[in-house]
């Protein structure tokens, strides 16, 4: 009676000590005498008020000895429901095995996505026995929730009960989505010199690694995301997945990047805290590496479903991104209002939600929408609009600085201020040279040989046919327009042809869009020949 009003025979049988056979002998005399009965193959007390009266006429302390070891069996079982040993470890006064469970059961609702239901277990489970694995598991839901400060609360409150590499994680990951990616790096180190061993440093080091590529400390981030990766393999744990994957897409290493981020969710996982948004932020970095390299359409497709995922899982942060990579995508397409009205909304989302990469992102994409049109003093506009915010330090501001500097060349070169374009170029191909950013360096110098065409610059053809090799891979979405561009510029009926074979390459990859990507890539290389001409 005092365990509950459905018999388990096994459970009983443990407690009391009986066999379960003597213990049948009981039962069936209690069915017998309309005591207990049979429902759906279980017994059970036909009164609950009867159970109710013999629980209360025990006394308090067998009833705590009766529930301390119920609890103690029910932890030994492999399968049982942790808030079952949680309400019997609790009643028998074990509150650190009835805190253990609680936080099992939090796990539990992590697994389902059920956030506020685990995060009320873990404060269940905090009022019970403090420790610093419960401040740690409150922070990693608490980064689910998007309720970064209170998760950097939770983690300095684990790392004063006890420092360790796993409280450091979380630590780190707040300070990530909270836009402060230099601490983010500083805190992870910390955690990386605590893990006893290589594999409990694998967290920190993914840490660090995105924190330095937001920094656009490319040389840092590779080395710490390398280093988790060999510790991943060596443990049969997740890596660092689609954050070494967007590093690769930087560094030009697209096709690395795919193959890596097929195959990111095969690998067993982990509780990383950076890593919560792994598997989701893979999907989404695996449409980037698609779109970089020309598949527009998988790109998409790709996008549509990482969208879907997120707002299944209830992860608002990467709802508003995928605007903003569909708008670039369509725009290159010739979807050109359809690309405005995506990263319009994205602009607005990151605007409310203080995300300033990519609210300068959304704003940088108008702009190159603007120059696509023609509509120069739009783009203008634009463009000063995201030079007022670049002078602020967030997550990877170096690539926002990078795109700004490209799209003010390419608005030179519009308005005919060749010698800035030039300036604005060089600048470009200065700066992604030293963060190791090809698809900047090949963009700036499309947009330099185009300037020093119309300055009549030499210009060498030897080197626009290497640049238009590596955006094939690295630029596979704007390398038809480009080249239509310096063959506008130069004349050259090759570069032009040249022009048409990577817009029909584009078009074989751009699934349902591809018959009106046709029609805007023949009208728009039209208009840049007959541009040429008459220049």
């Amino acid at each position: 009676a005092v365990l509950g009003r459905t018999i388990d025979l096994d459970l009983l049988s443990s407690v009391l000590a009986v066999s379960p056979l003597q213990l049948l002998d009981h039962f069936e005399e209690g069915v017998r005498v309309l005591f207990l009965e049979e429902r759906a193959a279980e017994l059970v007390f036909r009164h609950e008020l009867v159970r109710e009266a013999l629980a209360h006429g025990t006394s308090g302390a067998r009833q705590a000895l009766l529930h301390r070891q119920a609890g103690r069996v029910l932890a030994a079982r492999p399968h049982a429901d942790p808030l079952d040993i949680a309400f019997h470890s609790r009643l028998g006064g074990d509150s650190e095995m009835a805190a253990t469970a609680m936080l099992a059961a939090a796990r539990t609702a992590i697994a389902r996505h059920a956030h506020a239901d685990a995060e009320s277990r873990i404060r269940v489970a905090m009022e019970l026995h403090t420790s610093a694995a419960a401040h740690i598991q409150h922070g990693l839901v608490l980064l689910l929730m998007g309720r970064f400060t209170d998760a950097a609360v939770a983690a300095e409150a684990a790392i004063a009960i006890k420092p360790s590499a796993a409280a450091y994680e979380v630590a780190a990951a707040a300070a990530y989505y909270s836009r402060n990616a230099r601490r983010a790096a500083e805190l992870a180190e910390k955690g990386v010199a605590l893990a006893p061993k290589p594999v409990e440093a694998l967290g920190c080091l993914v840490a660090a690694g995105r924190a330095y590529h937001a920094l656009g400390d490319t040389r840092s981030a590779n080395e710490r995301l390398e280093r988790a990766a060999l510790c991943a393999a060596e443990a049969s744990l997740a890596g660092p997945g689609g954050v070494l994957g967007l590093l690769r897409v930087h560094q030009g290493r697209v096709d690395e990047a795919v193959e890596l981020l097929a195959t990111t969710d095969q690998a067993t996982p982990r509780h990383q805290p950076l890593a919560v948004f792994t598997p989701l932020h893979g999907r989404f970095i695996s449409a980037y590496a698609l779109a970089t390299s020309g598949h527009a359409g998988d790109a998409l497709a790709r996008l549509d479903r990482a969208e879907s995922d997120a707002r299944r899982y209830s992860i608002e942060r990467y709802v508003g991104l995928a605007d903003n990579w569909r708008g670039w995508i369509l725009r290159q397409l010739g979807f050109i209002e359809e690309a405005d009205a995506c990263n319009v909304r994205s602009r607005e989302w990151a605007r409310d939600v203080a995300y300033m990469e990519a609210h300068v992102y959304a704003i940088l994409d108008l702009a190159d929408g603007r120059l696509a049109v023609t509509d120069l003093a739009a783009a203008a506009d634009l463009i000063a609009q995201a030079q007022s915010l670049l002078s602020e330090e967030y997550s990877y501001v170096w690539r926002n600085r990078l795109r700004a500097d490209l799209l003010q060349a390419r608005l030179a070169l519009a308005t005919g201020a060749h010698a800035e374009s030039l300036n604005h170029s060089s600048r470009v191909l200065h700066d992604a040279e030293h963060y190791g950013a090809p698809r900047y360096t090949a963009q700036a110098r499309m947009v330099q040989i185009c300037a020093r065409a119309a300055s009549a610059l030499p210009v060498d053809d030897t080197e626009i046919a290497a640049t238009v090799k590596q955006m094939e891979s690295v630029a596979g979405l704007e390398a038809w327009w480009l080249t239509g561009q310096v063959a506008a510029a130069t004349g050259s009926a090759h570069w032009l042809t040249e022009a048409h074979r990577l817009a029909a390459r584009l078009e074989a990859h751009a699934g349902d869009r591809a018959a009106r990507f046709r029609e805007h890539a023949q009208a728009r290389l039209d208009s840049m020949s007959t541009a040429g001409r008459s220049g």
